[in-house]
């Protein structure tokens, strides 16, 4: 019974994803249904519009637990804790991602985790600490698009820039 239901639970994940997929306009993800899953398109469809928050938390928290069973393994890799404190900030957990980036500080070059801090300060909106954060990931990295895309959307909703 519990293999028929990770099989059904895997079937209906597989679909949900082909669903949102469609949804975006893929036409590869269209082609490769068959004609009863195009059936049962529109059912699924409407699940991954209503569940998609949902199965969206639970990824995270998956991603969460795996990452923290790395960090475990490998406590002393930095990248593994930025990885994880970016987990937390999806998970709505962005005091626990700052925590988790002032751990993983002193594991290599401090400015390393000045990105995550400043995502994790956007999503706050903390816009005068986040910019700090990405001015000090610029300054090493100067040319890092992701820096800039967010630096630039904290100027837009911190109403400096529009």
């Amino acid at each position: 019974m519990r293999a028929l239901s990770a099989l059904t639970g895997a079937y209906w994940t597989r679909l949900l994803s082909l669903a949102k997929s469609c949804a975006a306009g893929s036409r590869p993800a269209a082609r490769s249904l068959t004609q009863p899953q195009r059936l049962i398109l529109p059912v699924c469809l409407a699940l991954a519009f209503f569940t998609g928050n949902a199965l969206a938390d639970v990824a995270t928290e998956e991603r969460i637990r795996l990452l923290g069973e790395n960090i475990l393994a490998n406590p002393d890799q930095q990248l593994v804790y930025i990885q994880l404190a970016v987990a937390y900030s999806d998970n709505q957990q962005p005091q626990r991602a700052l925590e988790v980036l002032e751990t993983a500080k002193p594991l290599g070059p401090a400015v390393n985790t000045a990105y995550a801090r400043g995502i994790v300060l956007y999503r706050m909106a903390e816009f005068e600490k986040a910019r700090s954060s990405f001015d000090a990931y610029l300054a090493a990295y100067p040319e890092h698009m992701g820096s800039l895309e967010y630096r630039a959307r904290l100027l837009r909703d911190s109403g400096e820039f529009e």
